[in-house]
């Protein structure tokens, strides 16, 4: 058989092989094919022209199998069979153009830009050649096309886009009237569109559209080519809406786009590429008319097709879906949308590890949805993940440049996020390492503007923790560089960038008084309003920045008119419902602060008190503990001022104004508390006329309850497992969140179960003073007063000595007076003593004692009479100062009416009056008798702390409990010679609370300075299981009557912005169940802690010898007396150090 023949046969089977592959998709049928093309060319010399036909079979099967496996290793033999083709047949169009298309490849794997400039070279050298056929000639020309746009995009080269565009008009006009002219003209608008996108030039825009009309006009006008046109037509009218900032051209646009998607198939691959046309315009369209009913027929026509979309499409459908859901959250605020877009991009990513579309992307998306949500909701769990999943990106080899700098940004900035909640310094410096990189990376303009608008924000940052001005200047100088590098097409980046620009030369201006850079700020911070949406939710953002700069420049020029202006952009940023809520809050608190320096208190008061009804919503369920905690640090003392705004409001009778106040007080204060209250209501009526709903209504809230995260995130290491993966019951907290208070929802539903786990109105809060009044002590900006709260209603009683400033002075003084005292240093310890007894002097001055007169309570009671009661709820920084021992006590003992809060009344403290109203409500009735079950967890020792933190007389102290409390279990480690029960874990402790009235601790607490919710008792296991406040929110209990707590700092709240939550373990215990707690300000003396215990418990028995729970108030206020007259060994006196930590906490 000749050679000749011989190839032949080797072709055929080659082509019928390829024949079955396009119908099965057998990659044994592909593989077939290129093993009889390689056995055809084989069968011919090296040097025989023949063999170019089946090199060309042999390169386009093995440009197939790479396109189908994305396996470089065949684009190596490909791309030689193509060497060897072109140079047996140099002027060979069509073999030209084919290494052309194979060496793009190449470059598109490998990034190698000799592959690229050869691709250039090759396929140019293909369009000087006389085209066999005149389709080749058009096909050079859009090969030379693809690569110079393939150029563009790798180096952003204009020039490279200029002559593609030249290129494909030529293409245009050789191109034959049919499909083929339709493909060309296609290709010129794309290429016009992406001009346009790179320059903003208006006329090349108006060319695309008017190429696009004849594409639509041009023949067949029908089938997938026509849809092809008509998808190009409504793409380029949207552009053109986009760069005017008008809908003129929207109608027709989203016509042509709809037509083209109705047009194609369902199994059509290019369909999906026409929905996400659609979807961009139908946002235009919500955009422009104001109406979201766009936006949900875009979520509905995109989640019917990713349900019917076929296997491999250009756009995943997913995704549409995604971006459908993205605008119209971005449009209405509603985070359910973001969760589900977060929900699909998760699955997606979890489904594909093909390179298509390529979990790479995916995981790109999914990122973007989590910085998304962090920045709404504030989860620093979406923030750790979106993190991990760009650090995973930069290990992938197969990064482009492009996408690499895109990367490298988007990880810089999640950073400075990071940074901005957990405060490290490596963050913010890795920061802007990656944002620097990127800027040198990116070479497109709209790929500048934005990496160059980040560099700016992360320089800013990084002076704001540093304090070099050398970044503030550079940060405000490659600001700038983003400004002018964008478009009007790209309205919101521009407005963002513009928005960024206006804080920073805010912040340069507030550091170095220039005039110019205020007058600048305030002129970018309009334009930069102008250009955002009613809707965006960043309009808050731009609003609060625009009210910063004319609030700066008001302060330097004593303009009126700014500050008038600035308070009219912090009230339009609070009316953008879209935004985060802690964005409104905080542009209404400064709105507020603005309107009353100019006299306008009545809108500051309906401001304020709008905002405080919304301070719930700032952490909601959906948040881990430590984001709920940061959340509202943010807005500490929001209700303080709304209450003191609202008892100066003349539109109220005078009557209603404490009751009002007091509403506000409860809304906006405790709010961490509330939410455990909620799922703490009575389920006995529910369990017994609804048992079902009942049973599911426990199951969430125990869920919820779960102390989800071991800590907050350190900003340092990443964790090892991800901390947004699905939680306790296999769901995300978002998601159980949602099914909770649906569940809420229906049992306020059923008769007789409208008020189910809703707090107190206004009259229901009378019922915490059915034992005695409730003194609920506000301080504010706006005035101080004391609320007394009795049977009888609620009286305002003013406390102009406790103004904010001075509440300030003396907490600080009292705070620097107990740490000179743990200094051990005898004369620091006297001075310290004698700051302290000036405070709490200061502390009966100017609070306690106006209250008390107003309560009747003007001496001690007289022998035999009953001591009177009063619950204080200090709010802010009163919290930090024992009013409880207020008072004059070194002259005390020579008065006969003792100026002192200890001499006349016994004082009890509360987080809130719902907190005492459902710990009533909620306690058994005590059991009286001669014992009570006791558990006492004893810590002599403990581990990792420094020499192993003895504390030595816990022995004595166990010692006295048994003498009082004969029913006792003993949790002690066994080293301790205690006849314990078992080991002081945490594990053991929460398994013997419920059997155990009273519970007493004697060991070594901690506060936790940035998350109050980790602070913790320290027992055996505390170093990797600590007994938390935070893990005791799941605990309910029914029998509990007393937690006696002798450990240091038990009730005291760290840090002052989250004071007004009483977040510590004292309050953790209560909440338990524990309608009585004995706890600590700050740190005891361990000998007196002994003597305090034997005393309270002594006081606890009656004269028949029963103990009576009931009694804990009153035993430890006996305790304390006693504790501070002294025994002669000490002048506890001059010392209230010894004795005023010990505070009872409940009913």
């Amino acid at each position: 058989m000749y050679p000749f023949d011989e190839a032949n046969l080797y072709a055929e089977a080659g082509d019928s092989a390829w024949d079955r592959f396009e119908r099965t998709r057998s990659p044994a049928d592909l593989n077939s094919a290129i093993s009889s093309f390689r056995a055809a060319v084989a069968a011919l010399p090296a040097d025989d022209p023949g063999r170019v036909p089946h090199l060309y079979r042999l390169l386009s099967a093995l440009h197939l199998r790479f396109k189908e496996t994305r396996d470089a290793a065949d684009l190596e033999p490909a791309i030689a069979a193509g060497r060897e083709a072109t140079s047996l047949a140099r002027r060979d169009t069509v073999c030209l153009s084919a290494l052309a298309t194979l060496l793009l490849e190449r470059f598109k794997v490998a990034e190698r830009k000799a592959d690229l400039d050869e691709a250039i070279e090759v396929a140019r050298t293909s369009t000087r050649l006389p085209p066999s056929r005149p389709s080749d000639g058009t096909a050079a020309l859009a090969n030379l096309g693809s690569a110079l746009n393939e150029r563009f995009e790798y180096l952003g080269s204009v020039e490279d886009l200029e002559e593609s565009i030249d290129l494909e008009r030529t293409a245009v006009v050789l191109s034959r009237p049919g499909p083929a002219r339709k493909h060309a003209l296609h290709n010129l608008v794309q290429s016009l569109r992406r001009l346009v996108m790179e320059t903003g030039r208006a006329e090349a825009l108006e060319e695309a559209v008017a190429v696009a009309r004849r594409g639509v006009n041009a023949r067949p006008r029908e089938g997938s080519d026509q849809a092809m046109s008509l998808n190009a037509l409504g793409a380029a009218l949207a552009d053109r809406c986009e760069l005017t900032h008008t809908a003129d051209g929207l109608d027709e646009a989203l016509a042509c786009s709809l037509e083209a998607f109705n047009m194609t198939p369902v199994d059509h691959p290019e369909r999906q590429t026409y929905l996400a046309s659609l979807v961009v315009q139908l946002a235009l369209q919500a955009r422009f008319s104001g109406s979201s009913g766009h936006l949900d027929e875009a979520v509905r026509l995109a989640r019917a097709s990713a349900e019917s979309a076929p296997a491999r499409t250009k756009a995943p459908p997913e995704l549409i879906l995604v971006a459908a859901l993205v605008n119209r959250y971005e449009a209405t605020g509603t985070v359910a949308d973001l969760d589900e877009a977060i929900v699909l991009t998760r699955a997606g990513l979890a489904r594909t590890q093909d390179p298509w579309p390529g979990p790479a992307h995916f995981s790109g998306v999914l990122s973007q949805l989590l910085f998304l949500r962090h920045r709404q909701a504030g989860a620093i769990a979406d923030l750790d993940e979106a993190i991990r999943h760009e650090r995973a990106q930069l290990q992938n080899p197969a990064l482009d440049r492009r996408r690499r700098a895109t990367v490298l940004n988007a990880l810089g900035l999640l950073l400075w996020a990071r940074c901005r909640r957990t405060r490290n310094r490596d963050d913010i410096e890795a920061s802007v390492d990656l944002c620097r990189e990127a800027v040198a990376i990116g070479i497109h303009r709209s790929d500048r503007a934005m990496h160059l608008s980040n560099l700016g924000n992360v320089l800013l940052a990084r002076f704001q923790y540093v304090g070099q001005p050398e970044d503030l200047d550079e940060g405000i100088d490659v600001t700038r560089r983003a400004v002018a590098a964008s478009t009007n097409q790209e309205a919101d980046d521009l407005a963002r960038y513009l928005a960024n620009l206006t804080h920073a030369l805010t912040q340069r201006h507030t550091r170095t008084g220039r005039l110019e850079d205020v007058e600048e700020a305030v002129s970018t911070g309009r334009r930069s309003v102008s250009l955002i949406s009613d809707t965006n939710p960043e309009r808050a953002r731009f609003l609060a920045n625009l009210g910063a700069a004319l609030r700066a420049r008001h302060a330097s020029t004593g303009n009126p008119d700014d500050r008038s202006a600035a308070t009219a952009a912090d009230v339009e940023a609070w009316a953008v419902d879209t935004a985060p809520v802690w964005q409104r809050l905080g542009s209404a608190r400064a709105a507020a602060a603005d309107l009353v320096a100019a006299s306008e208190v009545l809108r500051a008061t309906d401001l304020l008190q709008n905002a405080v009804r919304l301070l719930p919503e700032v952490s909601p369920r959906r948040l881990a503990r430590s984001d709920q905690e940061h959340a509202l640090g943010g807005l500490a003392g929001l209700a303080g001022e709304a209450a003191s705004l609202v008892l100066a409001d003349p539109r109220l009778p005078a009557a209603d104004r404490p009751r009002r106040a007091l509403s506000l007080l409860e809304t906006g204060r405790g709010i961490l508390i509330s939410q455990v209250l909620d799922g703490r209501d009575d389920l006995s009526a529910l369990r017994l006329r609804h048992p079902d709903l009942a049973a599911r209504f426990v199951e969430l809230r125990d869920l919820l309850d779960q102390p989800w995260e071991a800590s907050p995130s350190s900003g340092g290491a990443e964790p090892s497992t991800p901390t947004a993966a699905p939680q306790p019951g296999g769901r995300e907290r978002h998601v159980l969140a949602a099914e909770f208070a649906a569940t809420q929802a229906r049992i306020r539903a059923l008769d007789g179960f409208g008020s189910f786990g809703l707090p107190p109105v206004a009259d229901e809060l009378l019922d915490a003073a059915q034992a005695g009044p409730v003194v609920v002590l506000n301080v504010s900006s706006y005035g101080s007063h004391g609320l007394l709260v009795t049977r009888d209603g609620v009286t305002a009683l003013p406390l102009p000595q406790a103004d904010e400033d001075g509440v300030a002075t003396h907490a600080s003084a009292f705070l620097a007076a107990r740490q000179s005292i743990l200094m051990g240093d005898a004369v620091a310890e006297e001075r310290a003593g004698a700051r302290m007894l000036s405070v709490l002097e200061w502390l009966w001055d100017a609070i306690a004692a106006p209250v008390l007169e107003a309560l009747g309570h003007r001496a001690s009671p007289a022998d035999m009479e009953p001591w009177p009661r009063v619950w204080w709820v200090p709010c802010g920084l009163l919290s930090l100062l024992p009013i409880h021992a207020a008072g004059h006590h070194i002259t005390a003992a020579r008065e006969r009416c003792p100026r002192t809060v200890i001499d006349r009344v016994v004082s009890s403290y509360a987080p809130s009056l719902r907190t005492l109203i459902h710990t009533r409500q909620t306690t058994s009735p005590a059991r009286r008798g001669p014992t009570l079950p006791a558990l006492v967890v004893a810590m002599p020792t403990t581990p990792g702390l420094p020499g192993l933190g003895r504390l030595p007389y816990v022995t004595e102290e166990v010692g006295v409990l048994r003498s009082h409390l004969p029913e006792l279990t003993v949790l002690a480690h066994q080293e301790a010679a205690l006849d314990a029960t078992a080991e002081p874990t945490k594990a053991s402790v929460l398994a013997r609370l419920a059997h155990h009235p009273i519970a007493h601790f004697s060991c070594h607490g901690a506060t936790d300075p940035h998350h109050p919710s980790l602070s913790r008792l320290l027992l055996r296991d505390h170093e990797h299981d600590p007994l938390t406040a935070a893990s005791l929110a799941p605990v309910a209990l029914d029998r509990a009557q007393i937690a006696y707590l002798s450990a240091c700092n038990t009730a005291a709240t760290q840090p002052v912005r989250l004071l007004d939550e009483s977040i510590h373990l004292a309050s953790a215990f209560q909440i338990a169940g524990f309608p009585h707690v004995i706890s600590t300000l700050w740190e005891i003396d361990d000998q007196l802690s002994v003597r305090i215990a034997d005393d309270f418990y002594a006081r606890l028995r009656t004269p028949e010898g029963d103990l009576d729970v009931n009694r804990a108030a009153q035993a430890l206020h006996g305790a304390c007396l006693r504790a501070r007259r002294g025994d002669g060994t000490a002048n506890t006196l001059q010392n209230p150090f010894l004795w005023a930590s010990y505070v009872h906490i409940g009913i």
